[in-house]
Protein backbone atom coordinates (compact mmCIF):
# COMPACT_ATOMS: atom_id res chain seq x y z
CA UNK A 1 0.00 0.00 0.00
CA UNK A 2 2.93 2.53 0.80
CA UNK A 3 4.11 1.88 -2.58
CA UNK A 4 1.00 3.06 -4.44
CA UNK A 5 0.60 6.06 -2.41
CA UNK A 6 4.32 6.79 -2.45
CA UNK A 7 5.28 6.97 -6.03
CA UNK A 8 2.34 8.67 -7.60
CA UNK A 9 2.96 11.76 -5.26
CA UNK A 10 6.82 11.64 -6.34
CA UNK A 11 5.97 11.54 -10.01
CA UNK A 12 3.93 14.62 -9.33
CA UNK A 13 5.99 16.62 -7.40
CA UNK A 14 8.33 16.11 -10.31
CA UNK A 15 6.05 16.77 -13.21
CA UNK A 16 4.95 20.14 -11.10
CA UNK A 17 8.90 21.17 -10.76
CA UNK A 18 9.39 20.52 -14.65
CA UNK A 19 6.25 22.59 -15.33
CA UNK A 20 7.63 25.37 -13.43
CA UNK A 21 10.60 25.08 -14.66
CA UNK A 22 9.53 24.76 -17.95
CA UNK A 23 7.07 27.79 -17.28
CA UNK A 24 10.39 30.11 -16.46
CA UNK A 25 12.37 29.40 -19.00
CA UNK A 26 11.20 28.85 -22.61
CA UNK A 27 8.27 26.94 -23.82
CA UNK A 28 10.32 24.73 -25.86
CA UNK A 29 8.53 21.81 -27.20
CA UNK A 30 11.38 19.46 -27.37
CA UNK A 31 11.36 19.87 -23.19
CA UNK A 32 7.85 19.54 -22.97
CA UNK A 33 8.30 15.82 -24.96
CA UNK A 34 11.20 15.17 -22.65
CA UNK A 35 8.87 15.62 -19.50
CA UNK A 36 5.93 13.70 -20.67
CA UNK A 37 7.95 11.05 -21.47
CA UNK A 38 9.82 11.27 -17.89
CA UNK A 39 6.32 10.86 -16.49
CA UNK A 40 5.28 7.86 -18.75
CA UNK A 41 8.28 6.41 -17.59
CA UNK A 42 7.63 6.88 -13.91
CA UNK A 43 4.30 5.94 -14.10
CA UNK A 44 5.46 2.39 -16.03
CA UNK A 45 7.91 1.37 -13.00
CA UNK A 46 5.41 2.76 -10.81
CA UNK A 47 2.78 0.18 -12.03
CA UNK A 48 5.54 -2.39 -12.50
CA UNK A 49 6.41 -2.43 -9.17
CA UNK A 50 3.36 -2.19 -7.45
CA UNK A 51 2.71 -5.17 -9.16
CA UNK A 52 5.26 -7.24 -8.56
CA UNK A 53 5.10 -6.53 -4.98
CA UNK A 54 1.86 -7.59 -5.20
CA UNK A 55 2.41 -10.42 -6.62
CA UNK A 56 5.15 -11.69 -4.52
CA UNK A 57 3.02 -10.44 -1.58
CA UNK A 58 0.04 -12.64 -2.42
CA UNK A 59 2.04 -15.44 -3.77
CA UNK A 60 3.83 -15.95 -0.66
CA UNK A 61 0.75 -15.99 1.22
CA UNK A 62 -0.85 -18.73 -0.66
CA UNK A 63 2.46 -20.82 -0.67
CA UNK A 64 2.70 -20.99 2.86
CA UNK A 65 -1.10 -21.71 3.07
CA UNK A 66 0.06 -24.61 0.98
CA UNK A 67 3.12 -25.39 2.65
CA UNK A 68 1.38 -25.53 5.59
CA UNK A 69 -1.42 -27.35 4.23
CA UNK A 70 1.76 -30.27 3.02
CA UNK A 71 3.44 -30.25 6.46
CA UNK A 72 -0.15 -31.36 7.94
CA UNK A 73 -0.96 -33.54 5.53
CA UNK A 74 2.45 -35.22 5.42
CA UNK A 75 2.36 -35.17 9.53
CA UNK A 76 -1.47 -36.94 9.52
CA UNK A 77 -0.31 -39.34 6.76
CA UNK A 78 2.73 -40.41 9.10
CA UNK A 79 0.31 -40.39 12.11
CA UNK A 80 -1.78 -42.87 10.11
CA UNK A 81 0.89 -45.19 8.92
CA UNK A 82 2.02 -45.39 12.52
CA UNK A 83 -1.02 -46.33 13.94
CA UNK A 84 -2.10 -48.59 10.91
CA UNK A 85 1.61 -50.22 11.97
CA UNK A 86 0.99 -50.71 15.43
CA UNK A 87 -2.46 -51.92 14.58
CA UNK A 88 -0.97 -54.75 12.45
CA UNK A 89 1.81 -55.81 14.81
CA UNK A 90 -0.67 -55.81 17.57
CA UNK A 91 -2.90 -58.21 15.18
CA UNK A 92 0.05 -60.20 14.25
CA UNK A 93 1.03 -61.02 17.48
CA UNK A 94 -2.30 -62.13 18.67
CA UNK A 95 -2.30 -64.41 15.81
CA UNK A 96 0.98 -65.82 17.08
CA UNK A 97 0.14 -66.39 20.63
CA UNK A 98 -3.17 -67.73 19.64
CA UNK A 99 -0.95 -69.81 17.14
CA UNK A 100 1.50 -70.92 20.51
CA UNK A 101 -1.47 -71.72 22.68
CA UNK A 102 -3.11 -73.73 19.96
CA UNK A 103 0.04 -75.74 19.85
CA UNK A 104 0.70 -76.35 23.48
CA UNK A 105 -2.85 -77.29 24.04
CA UNK A 106 -2.15 -79.96 21.23
CA UNK A 107 1.15 -81.16 22.93
CA UNK A 108 -0.86 -81.25 26.10
CA UNK A 109 -3.21 -83.51 24.34
CA UNK A 110 -0.98 -85.84 22.85
CA UNK A 111 1.24 -85.63 26.35
CA UNK A 112 -1.77 -87.32 28.03
CA UNK A 113 -2.90 -89.44 25.52
CA UNK A 114 0.71 -90.70 25.59
CA UNK A 115 0.52 -91.10 29.37
CA UNK A 116 -2.56 -92.76 29.31
CA UNK A 117 -1.32 -95.13 26.71
CA UNK A 118 1.67 -96.18 29.06
CA UNK A 119 -0.76 -96.74 31.72
CA UNK A 120 -3.12 -98.84 29.76
CA UNK A 121 -0.06 -101.10 28.68
CA UNK A 122 1.70 -100.99 32.41
CA UNK A 123 -1.76 -102.52 33.46
CA UNK A 124 -1.91 -104.78 30.53
CA UNK A 125 1.82 -106.23 31.79
CA UNK A 126 0.74 -106.65 35.10
CA UNK A 127 -2.06 -108.50 33.86
CA UNK A 128 -0.09 -110.69 31.61
CA UNK A 129 2.26 -111.48 34.73
CA UNK A 130 -0.89 -112.69 37.10
CA UNK A 131 -1.87 -115.06 33.87
CA UNK A 132 1.47 -116.46 33.43
CA UNK A 133 1.04 -117.72 36.90
CA UNK A 134 -2.50 -119.20 36.23
CA UNK A 135 -3.40 -123.44 36.69
CA UNK A 136 -4.40 -123.11 32.80
CA UNK A 137 -1.83 -123.90 29.76
CA UNK A 138 -4.26 -122.03 28.12
CA UNK A 139 -4.22 -119.27 29.79
CA UNK A 140 -0.29 -119.42 30.50
CA UNK A 141 0.35 -119.82 26.46
CA UNK A 142 -1.55 -117.07 25.73
CA UNK A 143 -0.16 -115.06 28.22
CA UNK A 144 3.46 -115.73 26.91
CA UNK A 145 2.60 -114.92 23.83
CA UNK A 146 1.32 -110.90 24.54
CA UNK A 147 4.64 -110.77 25.92
CA UNK A 148 5.97 -110.71 22.62
CA UNK A 149 3.93 -107.36 22.07
CA UNK A 150 6.36 -105.56 24.48
CA UNK A 151 9.39 -106.61 22.29
CA UNK A 152 8.07 -104.08 19.97
CA UNK A 153 11.35 -101.14 19.16
CA UNK A 154 8.71 -98.34 20.20
CA UNK A 155 8.54 -100.32 23.65
CA UNK A 156 12.14 -100.55 24.72
CA UNK A 157 11.45 -99.77 28.06
CA UNK A 158 9.61 -103.01 29.20
CA UNK A 159 12.30 -105.13 26.86
CA UNK A 160 14.39 -106.01 30.37
CA UNK A 161 11.59 -106.53 32.06
CA UNK A 162 10.57 -109.02 29.67
CA UNK A 163 13.81 -110.81 29.67
CA UNK A 164 13.51 -110.95 33.27
CA UNK A 165 9.88 -111.91 33.60
CA UNK A 166 10.60 -115.15 31.13
CA UNK A 167 13.86 -116.03 32.50
CA UNK A 168 11.71 -116.13 36.09
CA UNK A 169 8.96 -118.38 34.09
CA UNK A 170 11.71 -120.85 32.99
CA UNK A 171 12.45 -121.53 36.38
CA UNK A 172 9.13 -122.90 37.65
CA UNK A 173 6.79 -125.04 36.79
CA UNK A 174 5.14 -124.91 33.22
CA UNK A 175 3.83 -127.29 31.04
CA UNK A 176 6.08 -128.12 28.09
CA UNK A 177 4.55 -126.21 24.84
CA UNK A 178 4.23 -123.08 27.21
CA UNK A 179 8.57 -123.67 28.24
CA UNK A 180 8.81 -123.76 24.48
CA UNK A 181 6.93 -120.33 24.34
CA UNK A 182 9.05 -118.93 27.13
CA UNK A 183 12.47 -119.73 25.16
CA UNK A 184 11.63 -118.18 21.88
CA UNK A 185 10.24 -114.85 23.67
CA UNK A 186 13.72 -114.92 25.68
CA UNK A 187 15.75 -115.61 22.63
CA UNK A 188 13.71 -112.27 20.78
CA UNK A 189 14.23 -110.46 24.62
CA UNK A 190 17.79 -110.96 24.20
CA UNK A 191 20.61 -108.46 23.19
CA UNK A 192 24.25 -109.86 22.35
CA UNK A 193 25.46 -106.27 22.64
CA UNK A 194 24.49 -105.36 25.82
CA UNK A 195 26.11 -106.49 29.12
CA UNK A 196 23.73 -108.70 31.25
CA UNK A 197 24.05 -107.72 35.00
CA UNK A 198 22.57 -108.89 38.25
CA UNK A 199 19.61 -111.35 38.24
CA UNK A 200 19.78 -111.37 34.77
CA UNK A 201 23.06 -113.28 35.05
CA UNK A 202 21.40 -115.96 37.29
CA UNK A 203 20.19 -118.99 35.41
CA UNK A 204 19.89 -121.50 38.50
CA UNK A 205 17.45 -123.96 37.97
CA UNK A 206 16.31 -122.72 34.39
CA UNK A 207 15.16 -124.25 32.03
CA UNK A 208 16.58 -123.18 28.54
CA UNK A 209 16.44 -126.85 26.78
CA UNK A 210 17.56 -125.74 22.85
CA UNK A 211 17.69 -121.67 23.25
CA UNK A 212 20.04 -119.72 21.19
CA UNK A 213 22.56 -118.00 23.41
CA UNK A 214 25.03 -117.74 20.94
CA UNK A 215 27.18 -114.54 21.27
CA UNK A 216 26.11 -113.93 24.50
CA UNK A 217 28.24 -112.73 27.58
CA UNK A 218 27.22 -114.69 30.24
CA UNK A 219 30.68 -113.80 32.49
CA UNK A 220 30.66 -114.93 36.23
CA UNK A 221 26.46 -116.57 35.72
CA UNK A 222 25.27 -119.32 37.75
CA UNK A 223 24.31 -122.19 35.80
CA UNK A 224 23.60 -124.25 39.11
CA UNK A 225 21.10 -127.05 37.93
CA UNK A 226 20.36 -125.31 34.57
CA UNK A 227 19.16 -127.22 31.67
CA UNK A 228 20.94 -126.29 28.89
CA UNK A 229 20.58 -129.34 26.89
CA UNK A 230 21.10 -129.15 23.00
CA UNK A 231 21.69 -125.18 23.45
CA UNK A 232 23.12 -122.98 21.05
CA UNK A 233 26.57 -121.49 22.95
CA UNK A 234 28.24 -121.11 19.72
CA UNK A 235 30.73 -118.06 20.45
CA UNK A 236 28.97 -118.06 24.03
CA UNK A 237 31.39 -116.14 26.93
CA UNK A 238 31.33 -118.56 29.59
CA UNK A 239 34.57 -117.16 31.66
CA UNK A 240 34.10 -118.04 35.36
CA UNK A 241 30.63 -119.17 34.92
CA UNK A 242 29.66 -121.35 38.10
CA UNK A 243 27.50 -124.71 37.13
CA UNK A 244 26.98 -127.06 39.82
CA UNK A 245 25.05 -129.68 37.83
CA UNK A 246 24.27 -127.65 34.82
CA UNK A 247 22.95 -129.91 32.20
CA UNK A 248 25.11 -129.50 28.78
CA UNK A 249 23.75 -132.59 26.68
CA UNK A 250 24.65 -132.52 23.29
CA UNK A 251 24.91 -128.42 23.66
CA UNK A 252 27.18 -126.74 21.02
CA UNK A 253 30.12 -124.33 21.79
CA UNK A 254 32.48 -124.47 19.30
CA UNK A 255 36.15 -122.22 18.52
CA UNK A 256 34.69 -118.56 19.42
CA UNK A 257 33.31 -120.26 22.92
CA UNK A 258 35.14 -119.36 26.07
CA UNK A 259 35.05 -121.23 29.71
CA UNK A 260 38.15 -120.23 30.61
CA UNK A 261 38.50 -120.87 34.64
CA UNK A 262 34.87 -122.12 34.61
CA UNK A 263 33.65 -124.52 37.48
CA UNK A 264 31.58 -126.90 36.14
CA UNK A 265 31.51 -129.42 38.69
CA UNK A 266 29.26 -132.64 38.70
CA UNK A 267 28.16 -131.13 34.76
CA UNK A 268 26.47 -133.36 32.65
CA UNK A 269 27.85 -133.20 29.17
CA UNK A 270 26.98 -136.01 27.53
CA UNK A 271 28.26 -135.66 23.55
CA UNK A 272 28.06 -131.78 24.17
CA UNK A 273 30.24 -130.48 21.16
CA UNK A 274 33.51 -128.58 22.95
CA UNK A 275 35.51 -127.88 19.56
CA UNK A 276 38.53 -125.66 19.56
CA UNK A 277 36.74 -124.20 22.74
CA UNK A 278 39.19 -122.19 25.76
CA UNK A 279 38.48 -124.50 28.73
CA UNK A 280 41.73 -123.60 30.40
CA UNK A 281 42.02 -123.85 34.27
CA UNK A 282 37.89 -124.57 33.85
CA UNK A 283 37.21 -127.30 36.46
CA UNK A 284 34.88 -129.92 35.41
CA UNK A 285 35.69 -132.37 38.36
CA UNK A 286 33.21 -136.16 38.21
CA UNK A 287 31.45 -134.45 35.37
CA UNK A 288 29.82 -136.88 32.96
CA UNK A 289 31.44 -136.41 29.63
CA UNK A 290 30.24 -139.27 27.86
CA UNK A 291 30.95 -139.22 24.39
CA UNK A 292 32.20 -135.29 24.56
CA UNK A 293 34.22 -133.82 21.80
CA UNK A 294 36.88 -131.37 22.58
CA UNK A 295 39.36 -131.86 19.43
CA UNK A 296 41.40 -128.73 19.28
CA UNK A 297 40.13 -127.58 22.56
CA UNK A 298 42.47 -125.84 25.12
CA UNK A 299 42.70 -127.88 27.69
CA UNK A 300 45.99 -126.11 29.86
CA UNK A 301 45.34 -126.77 33.67
CA UNK A 302 42.10 -127.81 33.15
CA UNK A 303 40.53 -130.37 35.47
CA UNK A 304 38.84 -134.05 34.80
CA UNK A 305 39.16 -135.20 38.24
CA UNK A 306 37.00 -138.00 38.89
CA UNK A 307 35.22 -137.60 35.64
CA UNK A 308 33.40 -140.48 33.44
CA UNK A 309 35.59 -140.17 30.18
CA UNK A 310 34.07 -142.61 27.94
CA UNK A 311 33.61 -142.63 24.32
CA UNK A 312 34.92 -138.88 24.19
CA UNK A 313 37.42 -137.36 21.92
CA UNK A 314 40.27 -135.18 22.94
CA UNK A 315 42.46 -135.61 19.34
CA UNK A 316 44.89 -132.62 18.60
CA UNK A 317 43.51 -130.66 22.24
CA UNK A 318 45.70 -129.18 24.50
CA UNK A 319 46.51 -131.29 27.34
CA UNK A 320 49.16 -129.24 29.03
CA UNK A 321 49.16 -129.85 32.87
CA UNK A 322 45.43 -130.95 32.56
CA UNK A 323 44.20 -133.43 35.61
CA UNK A 324 42.70 -136.59 35.01
CA UNK A 325 43.26 -137.96 38.32
CA UNK A 326 40.31 -140.35 39.69
CA UNK A 327 38.99 -139.99 36.01
CA UNK A 328 37.14 -143.43 34.51
CA UNK A 329 37.79 -144.00 30.58
CA UNK A 330 37.23 -146.36 28.22
CA UNK A 331 39.55 -147.52 25.23
CA UNK A 332 38.44 -145.52 22.62
CA UNK A 333 38.98 -142.57 25.29
CA UNK A 334 42.15 -143.18 25.78
CA UNK A 335 42.99 -143.95 22.51
CA UNK A 336 41.78 -140.19 21.45
CA UNK A 337 43.11 -138.87 24.44
CA UNK A 338 46.59 -140.32 23.39
CA UNK A 339 46.54 -138.22 19.79
CA UNK A 340 46.17 -134.61 22.25
CA UNK A 341 49.33 -132.32 22.36
CA UNK A 342 51.61 -132.26 24.77
CA UNK A 343 50.49 -135.28 26.32
CA UNK A 344 53.86 -135.65 28.52
CA UNK A 345 52.64 -132.81 30.64
CA UNK A 346 49.07 -134.44 31.50
CA UNK A 347 48.63 -135.13 35.09
CA UNK A 348 46.83 -138.54 35.83
CA UNK A 349 47.70 -141.98 37.85
CA UNK A 350 50.91 -143.27 36.65
CA UNK A 351 49.01 -146.58 35.37
CA UNK A 352 46.85 -144.19 33.01
CA UNK A 353 49.90 -142.25 31.82
CA UNK A 354 51.38 -145.54 30.70
CA UNK A 355 48.63 -146.58 28.88
CA UNK A 356 49.24 -143.51 26.98
CA UNK A 357 52.77 -143.26 26.20
CA UNK A 358 52.21 -146.91 25.06
CA UNK A 359 49.02 -146.02 22.98
CA UNK A 360 51.22 -142.96 21.52
CA UNK A 361 54.09 -144.61 20.82
CA UNK A 362 52.32 -147.10 18.99
CA UNK A 363 50.34 -144.65 16.77
CA UNK A 364 53.65 -142.71 16.32
CA UNK A 365 55.08 -146.27 14.48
Amino acid sequence: MRARVVVPAVAVFLALALAAAAGAQSTDELNRQKLREEIHKLQLENRNASGVRGWLFSGTAGFGAIAVAIVGGAVTLRKQRREAAGQRAAEEKQREEQQEQAQQQRQREIDQRELEGERRLDARFDEILVQLGSDSDAVQAGAAVSLLSFLRPDRERFHQQVRLVTLANLKVLHGPAVIQLLIRIYEQARRPDETLQGVELDFSGAILSGADLAGLDLSDAKLDKATLEEANLTGTTLVQVHGFGVCLDGAQLGSQANLARAELRGASCVGTIFHSTRLDSAKLHGADLTKAEFQGAMLQSAHFDDATIVGTRFDRANVADAFFFGATFDDEALASLARARNLDKLNAEPEVKAELARLRNQNEK
